[in-house]
């Protein structure tokens, strides 16, 4: 598996649970989301769940019914984990920013031949890179992971964080020809949610929340900084190991949501809700076809034989799956298993819910 961390994380487990994690909702027919007696599948997956000392959010639906929705364990504060209370999800994030430029592209504000140096015209090399390249990882844009960058902290704006971090990744060589092969860049989707602040007026968040989080109805997702600021769909999270400053995150690994909101996002993608059939194609077209593991914009191409997308920032692992052919929608986010074990606890999920149902 390529690295796809959106941040620093441990691949082995971060955290032990003290105790046997327990479901504080299980699937969806009982009140309150707790089945009145365990199903074949509620049992396979708790099952699972134990086994890999899983804390977090876990959702799965099929065929649109909700199979399992389950919030086991306690945050980092010491509350209990809600289904309706957002989690980090890491790199996650980047299948919201390529959305974001597909959308602008069919808005005709921009075109994905666009060149860097359009945008960023003090960018050297930006004149051989294009947007296509930076959607697909296979700009050569340099890849960062948040480490420190001299004048960005968290008592600064976003705007002078933001400024510097640019400043940093435009003064390293490439990392590779543009479009010589795939190589994952959290570089080139900061640089790619920025394209969509220029072109669209908007800061990038609210861009996401009017053309993709309200028409779908995703309730409870938002990013890290308006989370820090106490934002009502956050429910009171928060999660000091993402504390990073601000614009840091921007389009490579800023987004906290729920499993309700993910199963929203990616049936709205694959109804053309949001963006035309012809761009969520775009999505899920792989295009590097020859490497260990393909990409499309803001999805691997196959992730553990669907799609999907994996991330980690801070302590927490994250990743969402699906299949097209049968509806099945997979997502978690824990903090007690690494980015390392995740394509093996999807397969167990997975095999969980397919074999209860034969």
């Amino acid at each position: 598996m390529a690295a796809c961390s959106s941040g620093s994380s441990d691949s082995s487990a971060s955290a032990q649970p003290s105790a046997a994690p327990q479901s504080a909702a299980s699937n969806a027919s009982g009140p309150s989301g707790e089945a009145s007696s365990a199903s074949p599948v509620q049992e396979a997956l708790d099952a699972t769940v134990e086994r890999y000392g899983f804390e977090g959010l876990l959702y799965i639906e099929k065929n649109g019914e909700t199979v399992a929705s389950m919030a086991i364990g306690n945050s980092e504060s010491g509350t209990p984990y809600q289904p309706d209370v957002p989690m980090p999800v890491g790199s996650m994030s980047k299948q919201f920013c390529s959305a974001a430029v597909l959308l602008l592209q069919e808005q005709g504000k921009l075109s994905l031949d666009d060149t860097l140096a359009v945008y960023f015209p003090e960018y050297e090399t930006g004149s051989a890179i294009t947007l296509r390249q930076m959607l697909s990882m296979r700009s050569g844009v340099p890849n960062y992971n948040f480490g420190p960058i001299a004048g960005v902290t968290d008592d600064e704006t976003e705007e002078h964080n933001t400024k510097l971090i640019l400043e940093e990744i435009f003064r390293q060589p490439l990392t590779q020809k543009p479009d010589q092969g795939f190589l994952y860049s959290n570089g080139g989707y900061l640089l790619l949610a920025n394209i969509v602040e220029q072109v669209s007026g908007q800061k990038y968040i609210d861009f996401l929340r009017e053309h993709f989080f309200t028409p779908l109805g995703m309730t409870y997702t938002g990013d890290i900084q308006e989370m820090r600021a106490g934002a009502a769909w956050a429910g009171g999270a928060s999660y000091q190991r993402i504390d990073l400053a601000p614009g840091y995150t921007k389009g490579t690994g800023d987004l906290l949501t729920t499993g309700d909101d993910v199963a929203r996002w990616i049936k709205g993608l694959q109804s053309g809700k949001v963006l035309s059939r012809e761009s969520y194609q775009m999505m899920i077209t792989n295009y590097s076809p020859g490497a260990d593991q393909g990409y499309g914009y803001g999805f691997y191409v196959p992730m553990v034989d669907a799609l999907g997308h994996p991330g980690a920032i801070g302590s927490y692992v994250a990743a969402d799956y699906f299949v097209e052919k049968n509806g099945l929608i997979v997502f978690f986010s824990t903090d007690t298993v690494g980015l390392g074990s995740y394509p093996n606890l999807i397969r167990d999920l997975v095999k969980d819910v397919e074999t209860a149902a034969s």
